[in-house]
């Protein structure tokens, strides 16, 4: 009979809760004595699902890619010019160059971009080497001593091709701008400076003595200036950029070559990305 009457009892708390229920989750405890016992039947009436809320990203938009927009193959035209942007003086008429057989190569195999805070806004720095072709038009012999840089004319014989080659270490710094959380998928934008160190100069000279072909090479680094520091732009979409550069410091060293000479190169790029 007891028994009985737990299972009444029971049913009817259970009714009576039911009808109590609000659309807000509650606990409630309902109590029945029985004598010498009480019996406390627990209930949570929020049958409905909850949905976790995730949390907003209060994290800033990164780029995500730290490759640099200046590593990659850098590919151009370079030349020399007058502080101006204009050709050299007339006494400097050996340095005339042949633009169509100037070239300006440049690996650029070591970069980073630091994120500065700020959406799509990057600094980037790395290390490169950089080799330059200048391509004389004249029949000529760069010449040097501790002091000077000259040329001597050659009547004997005929060069079909006369180049004056360096190598520099660069490494730039540059601010970067993109248009994509992916550097390598939108517009981006670069500008700064890239500083090259002269690790070696030469020039070759190729001409025809009897019938046969000859080569002369001559090392050394004819007075030109150990450090260029150069302002640089560059502007592209995904992986390929045009870049343009133009050299604050002169190519001979003050005092000891030609002056007002400056280099300046311009072309492509292709990242690595």
């Amino acid at each position: 009979m007891r028994h009985f009457l737990f299972i009444i009892l029971a049913f009817v708390s259970t009714i009576s809760l039911a009808q109590d229920t609000t659309a807000t989750a509650k606990i409630d405890t309902t109590e029945i004595s029985l004598k010498k016992s009480k019996i406390l039947i627990i209930t949570n009436e929020d049958n409905q699902e909850k949905e976790e809320k995730k949390p907003e990203s209060t994290t800033k938009r990164k780029i995500q890619n730290t490759q640099a927009m200046w590593s990659g193959l850098q590919i151009g035209v370079n030349g020399l010019f007058a502080d101006d942007g204009g050709p050299l003086q007339s006494q400097y008429n050996f340095l005339d160059l042949d633009y169509s057989r100037n070239r300006s190569i440049a690996l650029n195999l070591i970069s980073k971009r630091f994120d500065l805070g700020v959406p799509y806004v990057g600094f980037s720095t790395g290390l490169g080497i950089g080799f330059n072709r200048y391509a004389l038009n004249r029949n000529v012999r760069l010449q040097y001593d501790a002091d000077h840089v000259w040329a001597e004319e050659d009547t004997i014989h005929n060069f079909s091709k006369n180049f004056i080659k360096t190598t520099h270490i660069t490494l730039p710094v540059f601010l970067e701008l993109n248009t994509h959380k992916r550097a390598n998928n939108g517009f981006r934008l670069a500008a700064g400076f890239e500083v090259a160190y002269l690790l070696s100069a030469k020039t070759k000279i190729k001409y025809k003595y009897e019938g046969k072909k000859q080569v002369d090479k001559t090392k050394g680094n004819f007075n030109m200036a150990p450090f260029r520091l150069s302002p640089m732009v560059m502007l592209g979409y995904r992986d390929i950029s045009f870049y343009a550069k133009a050299a604050l410091s002169p190519f001979f060293i003050d005092g000891k070559g030609p002056a007002d000479v400056y280099h300046a190169s311009f072309g492509l790029l292709f990242s690595f990305d």
